[in-house]
């Protein structure tokens, strides 16, 4: 309930997993207590850790064995290892996703600017756009815009703007 009846519980639990012989028991209970136990103990917590609680692990290694109680313990480390693996998973993805999601939508109003510029010119220098090649600015590429607008200020009409690169 204090202190010294944490660290005196804490001796006890050594000295028992220390006679058992089993130096993979001590590392996996240690890692467990590092791991699972203390981070979500606030120090308050830790001196009120008491004998009970103590006794109860001692029991479990007594009653269940020690190699059921490493597998267990092994298990909740691996699971809780899985479960935040998962979740820094999904964050990174969601960061990616997101990251990508606005790259195509920049790339997507990127052509879709130079699809307005390329149509206000050919309005302007050819008096119209046919439906034909509203089809084609609809559907066209970000290189192909671009090689269009540029065509569209060097020849003299509608059709030769769309006619394949030489």
């Amino acid at each position: 309930r204090d202190q010294e009846s944490l660290e005196k519980a804490l001796e006890e639990l050594n000295e028992l997993l220390a006679a058992e012989g089993t130096p993979e028991l001590r590392c996996t209970f240690d890692q467990f207590l590092e791991k699972v136990v203390w981070p979500v103990i606030s120090p308050q917590e830790v001196t009120t850790m008491n004998r009970e609680q103590i006794e109860a692990i001692k029991k479990q290694v007594a009653t269940e064995g020690r190699a059921t109680v490493i597998d267990r313990w092994i298990l909740e480390a691996w699971e809780e290892g899985r479960t935040e693996g998962k979740q820094e998973g999904l964050e990174q993805g969601r960061r990616e996703g997101l990251e990508k999601g606005r790259q195509e939508g920049l790339e997507e109003g990127q052509r879709r600017g130079q699809a307005e510029a390329l149509r206000e010119l050919l309005q302007v220098r050819f008096g119209g756009v046919s439906p034909e090649a509203e089809a084609r600015l609809a559907a066209a590429s970000s290189e192909e815009l671009l090689r269009w607008l540029r065509r569209a200020a060097q020849v003299d009409s509608l059709d030769a703007v769309f006619e394949p690169p030489e």
